[in-house]
C-alpha cells in the first residue's frame, strides 16, 4: 500500500475540507510516524485488517455539506471516482469493494471514540464503506515540532 496521505492528486475537492502542505522531508516523518500508526491502531481496534484497508488523501474528503448535493451528482463527482473505484462482483454475485479511509481535521465528522482517537463512519445500507480518521491539528504541530 502506498501511504503518502499528504500528496495525492484528486480531481475533486471539497470547499469545506483544508488541506496541509509539508516540506518533502517533514511529510514522510509525519506519514510514517504518526498518520500510518494512528490508523493502523484504530483499525485493529475495529478488528480491520490494515492491510485490507485503502487510503485516499486529506483532500480527497467529504463532509456532510456535500451530502446536500443531489444522490447523483454527489455519485458522479465522488463516490464512483473516490470510493467505488474497484467495484466489482465475485462468481456468485457478491458485490465487493474495498474499504476506504482517510484522515480529517473536522471533529464533527468522527464522533465516535475509540481509546484516545475519534473516527467516523459511511454507511450504505449497513456496510460500512468509509472511515474518517479524525487529527487534532494541534496535536499534529507539536509533532511536527519534536520530529
Amino acid at each position: 500500500m502506498s501511504f503518502n496521505p499528504f500528496n495525492i492528486e484528486t480531481s475533486f475537492i471539497s470547499e469545506f475540507v483544508p488541506v496541509v502542505t509539508l516540506k518533502p522531508s517533514v511529510q514522510a516523518k509525519v506519514d510514517t510516524l504518526f498518520l500510518k500508526p494512528k490508523a493502523e491502531f484504530v483499525f485493529s481496534k475495529l478488528h480491520i485488517l490494515f492491510s485490507s484497508v485503502e487510503y485516499i488523501g486529506f483532500d480527497n474528503s467529504i463532509t456532510e455539506k456535500e451530502f446536500l448535493k443531489t444522490e447523483t451528482e454527489l455519485a458522479k463527482s465522488y463516490f464512483y471516482p473516490k470510493i467505488f473505484t474497484n467495484i466489482k462482483k465475485d462468481v456468485r454475485k457478491k458485490v465487493l469493494n474495498s474499504v476506504k479511509f482517510c484522515f480529517t481535521f473536522d471533529k464533527d465528522l468522527s464522533p465516535f471514540y475509540l481509546e484516545g482517537e475519534n473516527y467516523g463512519v459511511i454507511t450504505l445500507g449497513e456496510k460500512r464503506i468509509f472511515y474518517y480518521i479524525y487529527i487534532d491539528i494541534q496535536e499534529l504541530i507539536h509533532f511536527i515540532k519534536e520530529h
